[in-house]
């Protein structure tokens, strides 16, 4: 990767870290106004009129599985000439899938629930109705979309273990950001199990692993940055 390039991609990194941020603050906002016994009804009249800071919090994170899409490929072509092909081939391949799953959950909360919701008011005292919406509510445990959701993080942990394993390859802030990409990933999977097992607890590693992942770009941004100028922390090829 050319000077020029490193630089751009530092922006990306950059960009990702803001976004994240974001995230985490729009995400604690967000779960303020969800009360801990609500029920399916609770959660199908929140979704129809979420807020304005739900509704950034969706854009938010359709804009960081975005980056994050652009951020691993940027990461495939740096490391292209330097880790074996299974490396390889596991951080760019499943990239895509999640990137796809993500965008179809966070687009599906905002474009066409609260429509659906709207469209089925006056059958919302019926419990067979309000179940089946509340499994295209995101936010409610156990629903299909929040499976989904932990899914696509489960599976982007995959290309994460593979660019954390070649991280660690290299010194100093790159072999930390390996270190919090692999925390990241091993934290997915157990929220995907958490989900899958309506496991409150495991299922808050989804969440975990959203704050590794942000620790790692922070070390990646560190390591992009310092790249050419600092010969201590250059990849040992």
């Amino acid at each position: 990767m050319k000077a020029k390039s490193s630089k751009q991609f530092s922006g990306i990194i950059l960009l990702s870290i803001i976004l994240v941020i974001a995230w985490v603050v729009l995400m604690v906002m967000t779960n303020r106004d969800i009360g801990a016994d609500w029920d399916s009804l609770d959660f199908i009249l929140w979704i129809r009129d979420p807020g304005i800071i739900a509704m950034l919090s969706y854009l938010n994170a359709s804009l960081i599985t975005i980056i994050t899409v652009i951020l691993f490929g940027g990461l495939y072509s740096y490391f292209r000439r330097r880790i074996n092909a299974l490396l390889l081939w596991a951080g760019i391949l499943f990239v895509p899938i999640y990137g796809a799953l993500n965008l179809v959950v966070y687009s599906t909360q905002v474009l066409f629930l609260p429509q659906l919701v709207q469209a089925k008011a006056e059958q919302l005292t019926n419990p067979n109705i309000t179940d089946q919406l509340a499994q295209w509510v995101q936010m409610y445990p156990g629903s299909i979309m929040g499976y989904l959701n932990a899914l696509a993080y489960a599976i982007l942990g995959i290309a994460s273990l593979a660019y954390g394993i070649a991280f660690l390859k290299s010194r100093a802030s790159a072999k930390m950001c390996g270190v919090f990409l692999i925390a990241n990933a091993f934290s997915c999977w157990i929220g995907l199990v958490g989900v899958a097992a309506n496991n409150p607890g495991l299922s808050y590693g989804t969440v975990l692993g959203g704050l590794f992942y942000l620790i790692a770009l922070v070390f990646m941004y560190s390591y992009f940055v310092t790249r050419g100028r600092s010969k201590h922390d250059l990849p040992k090829d």
